[in-house]
């Protein structure tokens, strides 16, 4: 049988809760920058190998890998900016929700 160790949360407020969200999403934001630009820096030495010599070494093969690498990167990078535009809206809703603004579009359905 797994077990898991007893882990004590500490008691914070909902403010700081959602602040630590919000610099929880800009944290991966910066991380999937990152990403991003280390995919461009790979793509970009890899054509400037290429446009560098009269005669290529690479082939059309390899150019069809960096160009699969590439999807893929931007296939998941556009996933987890979804996942994190979720986020986002989410902890937006619950800081207008503690502060007296507009209540969520959830909130509207159950009212009526």
């Amino acid at each position: 049988m797994l077990h898991f160790p007893s882990v004590t949360i500490p008691s914070i407020s909902r403010e700081d809760g959602l602040l630590l969200l919000l610099a929880s999403i800009a944290r991966e934001e910066m991380a999937l920058s990152q990403v991003v630009n280390a995919e461009a820096e790979k793509v970009h030495a890899v054509l400037k190998r290429f446009q560098g010599t009269s005669a290529p070494d690479l082939t059309f093969a390899d150019l069809m890998q960096l160009q699969d690498s590439a999807c893929g990167v931007v296939d998941a990078v556009t996933l987890h900016e979804l996942l994190l535009q979720f986020k986002l809206t989410r902890a937006k809703e619950w800081l207008m929700r503690g502060t007296g603004g507009e209540a969520s579009r959830g909130e509207r359905e159950r009212s009526t």
